[in-house]
């Protein structure tokens, strides 16, 4: 089962989808073409990294616009075979005069709803508030909670941490998204120290932590981070085109899985990077650690426990033992991540798979429709059943 939790929909604009919005609203187009504005050339750091992402902001401007994106990441992540998609979305940052943010939201969860009714795959919205908009974030995070249960299910807090490090200055903001009964996550410990993400827990109420990768930096963290239950989403690409990482193959998640932290697998911001973890071929098998419940984030390939069961359809094979979702068994208990291109390669020893319920039991959303589901797409027919 393929569930990604960390995607930025900004992060996910087609480069001719890109072309034709700023034709049809009169915008320049950029020297060399979409495509080149929006691709990252290579690792720099997470300033310059978010500079490549905000190219997409002025495509954003009309609600027909943000429908149509998020309905074609919708269709993008089905097509790439995911189960279920959560995209982050900074709606503060896509109003105008004329659009407050409730309509920028409703927008897109249009095009969630309608990507979701031409697919048959189940996805949500999670609201990023952004630390550079701190006067404004909690309006945000009232409007959000006013979607509550209506395609909003989580709500994050995104932006440039190295420029603005605070964390107090948002927690009326979360207090206002957890009392509507979002989930919480919040990018922290990615160009910040590790304690960054500790603070997001106690001051934010955040379960989940995007990136986090400098939490090895300091052992303490660590094995609080394991004891407290934190899931971290990592997203090794990203990681490196932030220099949060020298390479794809140093992530260090398997430090991460030593000290028992539960983790995520995330693709962040899929047209930046030029990679999609789903399409890139034999992803990840990997178990989540703890006796807790834990949020599988983004394109990894789940595997099942021997107690879990599939039923099969006319292309699909039971599962047994720790044959994933995919059809394929790790060598000698082994997984492989492609990144951006085949030479960035990251292994991680796992062992047997946990229960494929107790692995998406901490989604944002209720994934009860995922398990029941039987999703048919072009040429496949997936039927995800699980009784664990």
């Amino acid at each position: 089962m393929l569930i990604n939790l960390h995607s930025h929909l900004e992060g996910r604009v087609r480069p001719s989808t890109a072309a034709e919005l700023s034709r049809d609203a009169g915008l320049p187009q950029p020297p060399g073409g979409w495509e080149r504005a929006i691709r990252l050339d290579g690792p720099a750091d997470l300033t310059s990294y978010l500079t490549k992402v905000a190219a997409t902001y002025p495509l954003f401007r009309a609600p027909d616009a943000i429908a149509r994106i998020a309905r074609e990441a919708v269709e993008d992540g089905a097509a790439a075979g995911l189960d279920y998609l959560e995209l982050r979305f900074g709606p503060a940052t896509h109003t105008t005069t004329e659009r407050g943010l409730e309509e920028v939201i409703a927008a897109a969860i249009e095009g969630i709803t309608a990507g979701t009714a031409s697919t048959g795959m189940p996805a949500g919205l999670v609201v990023a508030a952004l630390r550079h908009h701190a006067e404004t974030n909690e309006a945000v995070a009232r409007a959000a909670a006013r979607w509550a249960g209506r395609g909003v299910v989580g709500f994050d807090l995104a932006g440039d941490e190295l420029l603005y490090p605070g964390l107090s200055v948002h927690a009326n903001a979360f207090a206002i998204a957890r009392a509507a009964g979002l989930g919480i996550t919040c990018h922290a410990a990615e160009a910040g120290p590790a304690s960054a993400a500790r603070e997001a827990v106690q001051l934010l109420g955040a379960t989940r932590i995007g990136h986090g990768a400098h939490l090895v930096d300091d052992p303490d963290e660590l094995r609080w981070a394991a004891d407290a239950g934190v899931v971290v989403e990592i997203c090794p690409t990203s990681n490196w085109y932030t220099g949060a990482i020298a390479n794809v193959r140093d992530h260090p998640a398997n430090t991460f899985r030593d000290a028992g932290v539960r983790l995520a697998l995330g693709d962040d911001n899929p047209m930046q990077t030029g990679t999609g973890l789903a399409r890139s071929g034999p992803s990840w098998s990997t178990s989540w650690a703890g006796a807790g419940p834990s949020w599988p984030c983004s394109t990894g390939t789940v595997s099942r426990s021997p107690s879990s069961t599939r039923r099969p359809g006319p292309s699909s094979a039971p599962s047994s033992g720790e044959r994933t979702t995919r059809g394929r068994r790790p060598r000698s208990r082994q997984g492989m991540l492609r990144g951006a291109t085949t030479e960035h390669q990251l292994h991680v020893v796992v062992t047997p798979g946990e229960p494929t319920r107790r692995l998406i039991n901490s989604t944002f959303s209720t994934l009860d429709g995922v398990i029941k589901r039987t999703r048919c797409g072009p040429g496949r027919d997936h039927r995800p059943r699980f009784t664990s």
